[in-house]
């Protein structure tokens, strides 16, 4: 009787712990990773990135690894096939088809020029809208307006 009562108690101990340990690693978040690993290298699916440049869709992160000894975070994502949109690059764009616009993009409350991003994972994304600032004329492929960006 004793021995079976601590073979359930040894397996359910160990069922915890194998189960905990799984759970932490899924329930780091890029500001987590920022304060308590600053000085780690970071790598996405074996590129090396910054968080800092870089915002992914939570949902399609396979894996967080991190090694103290080497002093790197591994992150796997489930599908590595994925799209990027890019501030910057959509500015420079739409400024060289429409030179005499103003055309602001905001991310989150804040003005893409303030903010260290430089690619967002489209699934990312919740939400895209356009504040026109001007009506635009009826055959003008271009207007005043900022284009406002909800992250998950």
């Amino acid at each position: 009787m004793k021995i079976a009562l601590t073979k359930i108690f040894l397996l359910m101990l160990i069922t915890a712990i194998l189960c905990s340990c799984r759970i932490q690693s899924f329930s780091k978040t890029k500001d987590s990773i920022n304060r308590n690993f600053t000085n780690y290298e970071v790598f996405l699916n074996s590129e090396k990135i910054s968080l800092d440049t870089v915002y992914l869709d939570k949902d399609n992160i396979k894996s967080i690894k991190i090694n103290k000894l080497e002093k790197n975070i591994h992150i796997t994502q489930k599908n590595k096939n994925v799209e990027y949109f890019s501030p910057i690059d959509f500015t420079k764009k739409y400024l060289t088809i429409c030179p005499n616009t103003d055309r602001t993009v905001v991310i989150n409350g804040v003005l893409a020029e303030n903010t260290t991003l430089k690619r967002i994972e489209i699934g990312a994304i919740k939400n895209i809208s356009i504040l026109r600032m001007k009506t635009p004329e009826i055959y003008s492929n271009c207007m005043n307006g900022t284009l406002v960006i909800t992250l998950k």
